[in-house]
């Protein structure tokens, strides 16, 4: 494939580890033929709304922009060429249709439309050029917006051309009686001139009888049939240029006589047109070893018989998107080559075997396994960054948990980056954050209750109605964007996974990731990889919803081979099922980047600053009354889609790589025009998700450090000014930042890892030789697959002191070798390291800067065991005012936590998480004081959430609203909260202390907050958190007071219990 030739810049150490179950050899030879994608799976034809034409049915596409037609919606779309069609008299004004599915697949749909008096029937597929019209009708009708002025068809002396707009009836229309049969069965319509398009789309129709008479009335195309009681006529509606357009100079020559070639061209296409695809049964295998796959088509037709007795052979078209891909370097392989059919479509060029029924081609395998950096020099200042900025903040991550999988359908927001970047601290910060992960997995992801998996709508939408289309857990769901809904917790589940080494769960749950996973197999669909289920691809087609969507595949893919040894083979075989998938994907996900420059631009007209979305999901309808429909400017595009921080919509570094595999210059190119559309560096970047999902990307493609670190710099200054600088859109704050800073160089690799466990990774940079220690006696173990990443080829590999073999892949950079057998070993790989001069250093946390806040205290453990401080957090959004520490008014210390309020729609809530151990009852005890009146309608109270770890799903809510009419003179008051046993709550409990105050103006202070349970539980003690000990433990401790990170002049105080 082409590579992108920007030098290689000298970086600071990427060495990476990971290791790899190796599962049971394949066999030398590639597997036998495995079933693929087939009539049970749907693509867009079956999950998308199906409406008759009609006079307020227009296509959505824009044929003048030359599209390829092959789906009709309910809408009006305002577009210069349009087109309407139905089997009904002229001058009839059609009733409302009643319109039903006959047949849907991947690749076709066939619908029903019956007028009451009329009636049709329409085909139409997403592997030809056209769209097939089925009546027992007299006729039927073409009513475009623009006149057809000339008609051509082969009559008994030859090629006839006719004016539709003659001075004379005999001028202006074909008849039978008159001017005898057609000798073929096609006829060739154009307009009078290209309108305000200026190009000519010529219009071919295929007809299965001889047509009575063929006029143009009243702005229609109408051809008539002899009427037989009975029988069925087809026509075939196709363009003879595909998407391609024809000059006006160059058509309007044709009014005296049709020239040879276009004759030649109509002919061709009438006999190749006519085996219209109606199925598509594909089946692969897959050659782990050679790293490809094998897709193997074999298609079902569309009978079609008709007067002239055209043979109609075999054709087994190659999807245009892998045509595209092949044009470009991708290696697509096809043998016996393709013949190009001069069709482009919108997905690219139409190429198919003639004569044949079945086709097979290849392509490589998508990546399986992500590549995690080691610490090197330079990375250890940013790991310890992270790690501190984690332990600060996993709380916050902890109730993000809540918030992003409302639902059942949504990924754990940034779950990627906050798993990586766990591996970088100590092991109870992760336990905490791996427990609350695991409760959501049982409580949110995989409890999909009696509804089973993903439902289709048996009954076709009307109007709106097709945005319930996918039925989830027996509750109508739009479908719009549920293919990141499913891919995004696949990707969750398997991240959770692999780094707590609880593959258990996988396999006790795979009933209900097989469910997830449905979702994504019924869409699956080659012309557009069902980018999104909604019209025009919803709006996540360039980063949201394709990347995680190929997610899913890849993370079902690896959870299948991990739990297949559990499970048996017919787990693996879906794996594989899922990694042809992932491949297949691989190839629209890589070259929609260029598909702007390297095919669109040939048909369309773009700005400068415009970016294809990817294969149709945008439509190319710039004249629809939406901005940027199909293309737009990128920076917006990508802030839009990437504000949300849904998993899916970042850049994973599987999809990094395949980028800088296959279309490294494409990818630049995005970035560069990414930047230059916005002037440059100036580009306003309050918004932290461009810059956190960008910086690697910017930094993979070749942008000068310096430059980076600047840039890195001045928008992450460590002054945690949460309203500037990471933008209103973001649920809780503490993880953008966490993953800002991990996204370059920080620990990934290190912890609780399956299928072996790396106990030790460091770099001595002045030998460049990485060492490692790896323990592989876990449920998984075997033979380990190790991968580390270098710029150049390694001067020497060692396992256990001993010179192993390895393989070196200068495309990738990646040395790979396998550390053979169970048990404990040391490596070492000596790779050439040059130290880049200055490097990447933080710059330090600049002194107080922005506001005092009780967020940002000193949060020293995650895991909340006993005798541990920790802060209150910010419960809600950061454009809502964040909960401070206040020396002003206290009731006991030097500060109190002060809430304020500047309106009746204002808010200011906090919260913190308290481990308090199996208990008998607690209470919580706290003061509050108001130096202003309250109104009747002010909402203050604290709110206890008890969730029990042991069983994830029992949980309970208790409340204590404060009473309005707190007046200044009153002071302090104190409140007590008593929550007793609860028997469905036996294990040892999380509670969540949550203080609300909202719907008024005025400011409440709260102090000396106290959880006091009534019975102590005996555990071992003294001594630090999980260390050995005897005799009683304390629940709680003092917490003391702790200097504020942002103002080291301020301390926060707040006391949790002394007992």
């Amino acid at each position: 494939p082409p590579r992108h030739d920007r030098p290689r810049r000298p970086l600071p150490i990427i060495a990476l580890l990971v290791p790899v179950i190796l599962l049971a050899p394949r066999a030398a030879v590639a597997q036998a033929w495995q079933d693929g994608v087939g009539e049970d799976t749907l693509g867009r034809f079956g999950t998308w709304p199906e409406y008759g034409p009609g006079d307020d049915n227009k296509y959505e596409d824009n044929l003048i922009a030359r599209l390829h037609p092959d789906r009709l919606q309910r809408t009006v779309a305002g577009h210069f060429y349009e087109l309407g069609f139905g089997a009904r008299d002229p001058g009839e004004i059609p009733a409302d249709p009643v319109v039903s599915v006959l047949a849907r697949n991947w690749v076709f749909k066939r619908i029903d439309v019956d007028r009451g008096d009329c009636g049709y029937r329409l085909a139409y597929n997403a592997l030809s050029a056209g769209f097939l019209i089925s009546t027992e009708e007299q006729g039927c009708s073409l009513a475009p917006p623009v006149d057809f002025a000339r008609m051509a068809y082969v009559g008994p002396g030859g090629a006839v051309v006719k004016s539709l707009t003659g001075p004379t009836i005999e001028g202006r229309y074909y008849r039978r009686a008159v001017d005898g049969d057609w000798a073929e069965n096609w006829l060739l319509v154009w307009a009078a001139d290209g309108g305000a398009a200026g190009v000519q789309v010529p219009i071919l129709l295929l007809c299965s009888d001889h047509p009575d008479y063929v006029q143009w009335w009243e702005g229609e195309l109408y051809i008539h049939f002899d009427e037989t009681a009975g029988a069925t006529t087809d026509v075939l509606v196709a363009f003879l240029d595909g998407i391609g357009s024809r000059a006006e100079a160059e058509v309007a020559g044709w009014s005296a006589a049709l020239p040879a070639d276009v004759e030649e061209r109509c002919r061709l296409l009438s006999r190749t047109l006519l085996p219209f695809p109606s199925g598509c049964r594909e089946e692969f295998r897959l050659d782990e070893a050679a790293g490809t796959v094998e897709v193997r088509d074999t298609y079902a037709y569309e009978p079609w018989a008709d007067s002239w007795d055209t043979p109609v052979r075999g054709l087994a078209p190659l999807p245009p998107v892998a045509a595209y891909a092949h044009d470009r370097g991708y290696p697509v392989v096809v043998d016996p080559a393709p013949t190009d059919l001069g069709l482009p479509t919108k997905n690219g060029p139409l190429r198919a075997l003639i004569g044949a029924d079945t086709i097979v081609y290849g392509l490589p395998l998508a990546p399986l396994w992500t590549l995690n950096l080691v610490p090197s020099p330079a990375g250890a200042t940013w790991s310890a960054r992270a790690q501190r900025l984690l332990e600060q903040h996993t709380a916050t991550l902890v109730w993000d948990l809540d918030l992003s999988t409302g639902g059942g359908a949504w990924s754990l927001s940034g779950a990627r980056g906050q798993f990586e970047s766990l591996l970088g601290c100590a092991t109870p910060s992760r336990g905490f954050f791996l427990r609350r992960c695991r409760q959501v997995l049982a409580k949110v992801l995989l409890d999909f209750g009696a509804g089973g998996p993903w439902q289709l709508r048996q009954v076709p939408g009307t109007d709106h109605e097709y945005h319930y289309l996918i039925h989830f857990n027996n509750h109508p769901d739009y479908p719009g964007d549920q293919d990141c809904g499913a891919g995004a917790p696949l990707e969750y589940i398997y991240q959770y996974a692999l780094h707590a080494g609880d593959w258990t769960t996988v396999v006790d749950a795979w009933a209900d990731i097989e469910k997830i996973f449905h979702y994504l197999e019924i869409v699956s669909d080659w012309a557009w990889m069902a980018s999104s289920c909604r019209d025009y691809g919803g709006g996540g087609a360039f980063l949201d919803m394709f990347p995680s969507q190929w997610m899913g595949y890849l993370s079902f893919a690896k959870l299948a081979r991990a739990a297949a040894g559990a499970l048996g083979p017919a787990v693996s075989e879906r794996g594989d099922f899922a990694w042809y998938l992932a491949s297949k994907g691989m190839v629209p996900l890589t070259q929609r980047l260029g598909f702007k420059d390297g095919y669109a631009a040939a048909y369309y007209d773009f700005t400068a600053d415009q970016v294809c979305t990817g294969f149709g999901e945008y439509e190319p309808n710039p004249d629809a009354g939406i901005p940027g429909f199909w293309c737009g400017a990128p920076v917006g595009s990508l802030i839009d889609y990437q504000a949300k921080l849904i998993a899916g919509e970042s850049f994973h570094p599987l999809v990094d790589q395949s980028y800088l595999r296959w279309v490294p210059q494409d990818y630049a190119d995005l970035m560069q025009l990414a930047f230059a559309v916005n002037g440059g560096l100036a580009y306003d970047l309050s918004d932290a998700a461009w810059a956190y999902n960008k910086y690697h990307a910017f930094r993979s493609v070749g942008w000068n450090p310096t430059e980076l670190a600047q840039m890195w710099s001045d928008m992450h200054a460590e002054d945690y000014y949460y309203d500037t600088l990471l933008g209103p859109d973001l649920p809780d704050n503490g993880f953008v930042y966490l993953d800002q800073v991990c996204r370059d160089q920080t620990v990934w690799a290190l912890g609780n890892w399956e299928p072996g466990l790396l106990t030790e990774a460091s770099v001595d940079p002045v030998t460049g030789t990485l060492t490692f220690r790896l323990e592989n006696d876990g449920a998984l173990a075997g033979d380990v697959a190790m991968t580390v990443l270098s710029r150049d080829a390694p001067i020497a590999v060692l396992i256990d002191g001993a010179a192993a073999p390895y393989d070196y892949d200068p495309d990738w950079g990646v040395v790979s070798f396998t550390v053979a057998g169970a048990g404990r070993h040391a490596g070492a790989v000596q790779v050439p390291f040059i130290l880049p001069p200055g490097g990447l250093e933080p710059d330090a946390a600049p002194a107080g800067y922005g506001d005092n806040r009780v967020a940002n205290g000193d949060f020293e453990e995650c895991h909340l065991h006993e005798n541990w401080s920790r802060p209150w957090l910010v419960y809600d959004l950061p454009y809502y005012n964040q909960p401070l520490a206040e020396s002003g008014v206290v009731h006991a210390g030097d500060y109190a936590m002060r809430l304020h309020c500047g309106g009746t729609d204002d808010r200011c809530n906090t919260f913190q998480n308290i481990h308090v151990g199996p208990h008998e009852g607690y209470t919580v005890s706290f003061w509050y004081n108001t130096p202003f009146d309250l109104s009747q309608d002010s909402h203050f109270s604290v709110v206890c959430q008890e969730y029990d770890e042991d069983n994830p799903a029992h949980e309970r809510w208790r409340a204590l609203q404060i009473p309005g009419f707190v007046t200044p003179t009153d002071g302090w008051q104190h409140a007590e909260i008593e929550m007793q046993p609860d028997p469905l709550l036996p294990g040892s409990a999380i509670v969540r202390l949550h203080f609300r105050f909202q719907d008024e103006s005025a400011t409440i202070y709260v102090d000396d907050v106290e959880l006091i349970p009534e019975t102590l539980v005996a555990v071992s003690d003294p001594g630090e958190p999980d260390a050995a000990g005897t005799g009683p433990r304390a629940v709680f401790g003092l917490l003391g007071c702790r200097p504020n990170p942002c103002n080291p002049s301020v301390r926060i105080s707040y006391l949790l219990a002394a007992v």
